[in-house]
């Protein structure tokens, strides 16, 4: 499945950004889809097995976000 975070500052995109990198789990940095509110510019688009296992990734780095939504 395909997802979108978002972020409510570019520091936290970036983190994403750099966790991922470190951590092998691809993705890459995206301008915020029109459709799509954050208080950061930028959204981080990623294909995981499931939402539940993406926030758990997340939450092992402490990365901060705003949503997760599915872009599938």
């Amino acid at each position: 499945m395909r997802f979108i975070i978002t972020f409510a500052t570019v520091t936290d995109a970036l983190a994403v950004e750099a966790y991922a990198a470190e951590n092998e789990l691809g993705g890459e940095i995206i301008a915020l889809p029109g459709s799509l509110k954050a208080g950061c510019g930028f959204a981080y688009q990623i294909v995981a097995d499931g939402r539940e296992k993406l926030v758990e990734q997340l939450s092992a780095g402490s990365l901060n976000f705003e949503a997760i939504v599915d872009w599938s």
